[in-house]
């Protein structure tokens, strides 16, 4: 190949790679409302609050929460048009029907489910978006049957999609349950049921699943199941999935609980640099640390569920037992808050020296202050001697 071709290609090559990296914008989020008054009323929690609510949590765009629509305006009033906000979306109707801690909304029919998604994507207009879809709602009702399938999860969802992908700068994720990927028989119904969803949507803005949402599997394990399901739905699609890890560093393979797991850690902030470039684009914080999963005082949790407050509100002790566990601690960007017991499975580094260090250096104390205390006396009392005896000294007169 003549050299100046080869150069030509060379440089062609690296337009396109840079091209490509230009597209990969910079996730974006704002502080979690939670965070606002849990600052004030938790004032020990402070700076690891305030470090986490610096990192591009997803906002969620659902009629759980009263202050949704604030939410959502903050968050795309704050974000440039050259960033990627991250919304989850959740509202379809009779949602959460199997553990019913997350349907505290009102809405309650297809129509006022539409009307609630054309209030969004309303507010996005034509900016970029990393939308995420009813988290649980596919795993709930892939396999046709429960009370998510008998409530139209999917053909909802399906009817929604058109007006979330119409946006050409919209990019879109189904959440589809991590627990419905065991194997390859489970990926290919997870995988039809994807197909069924995104089948109205805008071609191409449907760029594949989220595992983990809200649970904290760890990554490796997401890995293997993302795996099986990229294989499966590969046919027709180059679909890749992201991770929620807000929670998931180190998790024991002893537990499966998912509500207000007492041993949930902060996991690896958001980023596009996974590398695992193959198959994940990106670790994203779907669920917000700290906020509870719901009461979890039922007799389906375990004994590694800890009773919150209702589903988004703000659960002081588990963001501490988060926070003690997690990322930034271990990384030292951040100071351990030592308010709780952690669990058999880890423990916090000593907050200072050893008890045998600590005892070490009051024994050199005293060997010091013993030191100094005989040198003192050293240099006084000879003094005060010298001064009695040519006191007592009779004086000879001439």
């Amino acid at each position: 190949m003549p050299r100046r071709l080869s150069l030509a290609l060379a440089f062609l090559l690296s337009m396109a790679v840079a091209a490509q990296a230009g597209d990969d914008l910079p996730l974006c989020g704002t502080i979690p409302t939670s965070y606002v008054l849990a600052r004030e009323t938790y004032p020990k929690l402070k700076d690891a609050i305030d470090l986490v609510g610096k990192q591009p949590v997803a906002t969620w765009w659902t009629d759980n929460n009263p202050t949704y629509i604030s939410d959502v305006q903050t968050l795309l009033d704050t974000c440039s048009k050259n960033s990627l906000p991250v919304i989850v979306v959740y509202g379809l109707p009779q949602r959460d029907c199997g553990a019913g801690f997350s349907n505290l909304g009102k809405i309650n029919s297809t129509e006022a489910y539409l009307e609630f998604i054309k209030d969004l994507v309303g507010r996005v207009g034509s900016r970029p978006v990393l939308y995420i879809m009813e988290p649980d709602a596919i795993g709930a009702a892939a396999d046709g049957t429960g009370c998510a399938a008998t409530n139209g999860y999917l053909d909802n969802m399906q009817a929604a999609v058109p007006l979330l992908t119409a946006n050409e700068n919209a990019r879109l994720y189904f959440d589809v349950g991590f627990w419905m990927l065991n194997s390859a028989g489970d990926a290919t119904k997870i995988s039809k049921a994807v197909h069924y969803v995104g089948s109205k949507s805008r071609e191409g803005a449907v760029k594949g699943i989220v595992l983990n949402t809200s649970n904290l599997r760890q990554t490796a394990e997401m890995l293997a199941k993302c795996s099986l399901f990229v294989e499966a739905a590969s046919v027709n699609t180059t679909y890749k999935c992201a991770i929620d890890t807000s929670r998931n560093y180190r998790t024991p393979n002893t537990t499966t609980e998912w509500c207000n797991n007492k041993y949930a850690a902060l996991g690896v902030p958001p980023t596009s640099q996974t590398g695992h470039s193959d198959l994940l684009d990106y670790f994203l914080w779907v669920k917000v640390p700290g906020e509870s999963d719901g009461e979890c005082n039922t007799t389906q949790q375990s004994a590694d569920a800890m009773v919150g407050p209702r589903a988004g509100k703000f659960f002081e002790k588990a963001f501490s037992m988060q926070w003690d566990r997690g990322y930034f601690v271990d990384k030292k960007l951040g100071k351990p808050l030592r308010e709780y017991d952690l669990g058999s499975d880890f423990t916090l580094p000593s907050s200072g020296l050893s008890g045998g260090a600590i005892a070490a250096i009051v024994i050199s104390c005293l060997i010091v202050a013993a030191g100094a205390a005989y040198f003192v006396r050293r240099r006084v009392y000879p003094k005060q001697k010298t001064v009695l005896v040519e006191a007592s000294t009779p004086q000879v007169l001439a």
